[in-house]
């Protein structure tokens, strides 16, 4: 147990004397070192405890504490200050604990105010980032918006000078020359569109089947023996005329039973044939030409040209119309009417008795339609034809002739060209 005297500085204990502690004198100093982290102070503190052995050789770092001003007043003595006797440590016990434990206190208070250096330096860069972003992202935009801005002011501007451009040229051009530029450019683009030229293998192969179609026709619903017929004498005048014939010897012919099944083939071939080139009305084309008035071939070398291209024109034209659509069939019922009933005026006494009405129609408007589809193929076809019902010497003429009368670019043909002959039967009882 120590024992203190009055004198606080001369402490006797026994036989032991403690030297007396002198206070350490801090030395200012202009630069303090951060502490990096408690923790660190604190283990380094643990590790110098076991070397110290006496308190008066520990000098506190400079870095642990702050500088303690001398507070001294001028003119004075120094006092000396009271020191509070350290009893002895045992050994591995650390004697500056308080010191630690100052020193840990004065990191603890400088760690925060650190941290939120930190945080406030961190908040400012991520502010600085964001207004650059932003400026970036202005810019860009300002640029888009120019960009499109410029460039449909130069369109206005092309789009101003091409019409003044045109303006001017129409207005400088002479006029004579306009149709020759368009005529030299139009053909290059639209001969491309039009269909070709017809073979003439299919040409003859429709007519065959229409050659047939009414021969079976006559053969099954008239009669050939002897009747007492009423013959209206109207169309046989027109088709003596076209056959060359006298009008009295083909209603002989109709009479005679001979003779009959013959002039029955001409007549019903007359009467549809005739109305598929528009030589005669009702006419077996399409109700879009049906009353175009077709110009000869041969009258002028300029309009068999101009005609030429205009049928393939317009027929181009009307297929192209009727895709994807359902076509009225009124006009064409209309003109199959009329022809029946052209056909009938003739026929009618000829029919067997017992045949169905009814049927006999359906075969001639299967007849007819064949007909006018042939009808419209000729009309497709850059050249022009006609049929020759013409008499044949010492014969009657059953069916026509085709013939080519104008080629493909609407020249006249001397001699025409032949595609089908004339069927011809011997005039035994005419």
């Amino acid at each position: 147990m120590a024992c203190f005297e009055a004198n606080p500085n001369i402490p006797t204990c026994g036989s032991t004397s403690i030297p007396p502690v002198s206070t350490p004198t801090l030395i200012p100093s202009a630069t303090i070192a951060p502490i990096a982290s408690p923790p660190s102070v604190g283990t380094t503190l643990s590790s110098l405890s076991p070397s110290i052995t006496n308190v008066s050789q520990w000098t506190p770092p400079s870095s642990l504490g702050q500088p303690t001003p001398n507070k001294t007043p001028v003119g004075e003595p120094p006092v000396a200050s009271k020191s509070t006797p350290i009893s002895p440590s045992p050994p591995g016990t650390s004697s500056i604990s308080g010191t630690g434990a100052a020193a840990n206190a004065t990191t603890s208070n400088q760690a925060p105010s650190k941290q939120i250096s930190s945080g406030n330096s961190l908040g400012s860069g991520a502010v600085a980032g964001i207004a650059i972003a932003m400026l970036i992202v202005g810019a860009v935009i300002s640029g888009l918006v120019f960009f499109f801005l410029l460039r449909r002011q130069k369109k206005k501007q092309l789009s101003s000078y091409y019409n003044q451009h045109a303006s001017y040229t129409q207005h400088s051009a002479p006029y004579e020359k306009t149709p020759t530029v368009a005529a030299s450019a139009l053909p290059r683009s639209v001969e491309e569109l039009l269909p070709q030229p017809a073979e003439d293998d299919a040409l003859t192969g429709q007519i065959s089947k229409i050659r047939d179609n009414i021969k079976n026709h006559v053969r099954t619903y008239y009669e050939f023996g002897p009747v007492d017929a009423n013959i209206v004498e109207t169309h046989l005048h027109d088709l003596a005329q076209a056959t060359g014939m006298n009008h009295v010897t083909l209603h002989n012919a109709l009479l005679n039973p001979s003779t009959r099944n013959d002039s029955l083939r001409l007549f019903v071939s007359w009467i549809i044939l005739s109305r598929c080139t528009g030589d005669r009305q009702p006419t077996l084309l399409p109700g879009e030409v049906a009353g175009f008035s077709f110009p000869k071939a041969g009258q002028d070398q300029r309009s068999d040209g101009l005609y030429s291209k205009w049928k393939v024109l317009t027929a181009a034209l009307i297929q192209h119309g009727r895709e994807g659509e359902v076509q009225s069939s009124a006009p064409r019922s209309q003109n199959f009417d009329q022809t029946i009933a052209d056909l009938d005026s003739v026929l009618v006494p000829f029919v067997r008795v017992g045949v169905d009405g009814g049927q006999r129609r359906r075969n001639l408007d299967m007849i007819l339609s064949r007909s006018a589809d042939f009808a419209f193929l000729l009309f497709m076809q850059p050249g022009s034809f006609r049929f020759d019902f013409g008499g044949h010497q010492g014969g009657l003429v059953v069916f026509p002739s085709l013939i080519q009368t104008a080629g493909d670019q609407g020249q006249v043909l001397n001699p025409p060209r032949l595609l089908s002959e004339q069927e011809v039967v011997a005039s035994t009882g005419l």
